[in-house]
């Protein structure tokens, strides 16, 4: 190689070299601005840090403010090449997050949303081994608006899960455990910040894993019960498994695909999980278990009753009335045309899909950011969307990045 040869691959290798480092200091520096603001926005926000309803738990409201801005320290720290805690940087932060949300469940007492009363009464059911599926719930708020002709009385809500069993699982081991359903979701989350944290130990990755745990809407949905912490544990698990062991990612990505509804957007993803010039042998098998995870997860609770459990999982859903304040395009939508078409939905998501299709890195870090990105087109043009909604598109981005 001649002299002028060398002199431009060295010079391309340093541009390129400069070129991802001017993009990582770029990503820390949004990072570190997602962190800052969403450390305040709990702090300030009534709807990001409920008040307490109970007096006597293990905090006082000021100690829970006090972790707070520990947590968002702590998570800032997490960006610089060696933080102060060293190894027990990640512990710390995930810790600080457990207690907190502890706390706002110890405090808040029974929320006013029907979705913990689905989860608290069937894990009650559960227990008494009687399908959660074929229950009903006392109607706390006295209209059938938001259910539906069918579906519910004025006084009870002719209904009793309506989720897949994977959630039903983590919020019925709560219940039976300890009496409090959100038990389960405050562990998922922990184990979420856990995976995140660890798939890339750097400043990226530790940050990545510090904007999720602070989400400033995490505090509130975990105060009403969202089940949507199960599904971003189950993607990060897929995920980071992805990196590793093909069967412990299919065993991860078929209870993902059932731990809410809205998760089978993904489908079409699953190749982005399987490494490049993989045999065919691993296809199938990655496929066959992960149809066996599901399969183990959803058969028994759908062979005990399923009427009710179609009803409950698949009809409800689709039955299910506009909501005029759902967030999103939907109300936009309903003011020209009086209500969200299932059309509409539908061009939309296969447009989303065909441009991830075409544009998608065909990676595991594809796969969560491009879930996340379906996810949020499908809320944006949903006849029902609200802030869990949010939640677990900004989990799957921020798994991405980690």
């Amino acid at each position: 190689m001649c002299s002028s040869d060398l002199g431009l691959a060295i010079g391309e290798r340093v541009e390129r070299r400069l070129a991802a480092t001017d993009w990582e200091h770029a990503l820390l520096g949004v990072l570190a601005i997602g962190i800052a603001w969403s450390t305040f926005a709990i702090l300030v926000s009534p709807n990001a840090l409920p008040a307490p309803a109970l007096d006597g738990t293990f905090l006082a409201p000021a100690q829970a403010r006090v972790l707070v801005i520990a947590a968002g320290i702590t998570g800032l720290s997490g960006l610089l090449r060696h933080p102060p805690l060293g190894r027990l940087h990640l512990p710390v932060l995930v810790g600080f997050v457990l207690v907190h949300l502890l706390w706002v469940v110890a405090s808040s007492g029974w929320p006013g949303i029907d979705v913990f009363f689905f989860e608290r009464d069937a894990g009650i059911r559960l227990g008494q081994l009687l399908d959660p599926y074929t229950g009903t719930i006392t109607n706390i708020y006295g209209s059938i608006d938001p259910y539906g002709a069918g579906y519910a009385t004025a006084e009870r809500v002719l209904l009793g899960h309506p989720y897949p069993p994977v959630s039903l699982i983590v919020t019925s081991v709560g219940q039976l455990l300890l009496g409090e359903p959100r038990i389960g979701l405050v562990l998922a989350i922990g184990a979420t910040g856990t995976i995140a944290g660890a798939m890339r130990r750097d400043p990226v990755g530790r940050g990545a894993a510090a904007l999720l745990l602070l989400t400033p809407v995490l505090p509130f949905l975990v105060h009403e019960a969202f089940v949507e912490p199960v599904a971003i544990v189950l993607l990060a698990a897929t995920v980071d498994a992805a990196r590793r062991s093909p069967r412990v990612t299919a065993l991860c990505l078929g209870l993902f695909l059932f731990a809410k509804q809205t998760c089978l957007v993904a489908l079409p993803l699953i190749p982005m999980l399987i490494r490049a010039g993989a045999p065919r042998r691993e296809v199938v098998r990655l496929v066959a278990i992960a149809v066996a995870a599901a399969l183990l997860a959803v058969l028994p609770f759908l062979l005990w009753d399923p009427g009710a459990f179609v009803r409950n999982v698949v009809a409800f859903h689709l039955d299910s009335p506009f909501r005029a304040d759902s967030l999103g395009l939907g109300p936009t939508i309903a003011t020209v045309l009086g209500g969200v078409p299932a059309w509409i939905t539908g061009i939309a998501a296969l447009a989303a899909l065909g441009l991830v299709l075409r544009r998608a890195p065909w990676t595991p870090a594809g796969f969560a950011a491009w879930t996340g990105f379906l996810l949020l087109v499908l809320a944006s043009f949903a006849k029902q969307a609200f802030p869990n909604y949010d939640l677990l598109v900004v989990g799957a981005l921020c798994i991405a990045i980690a």
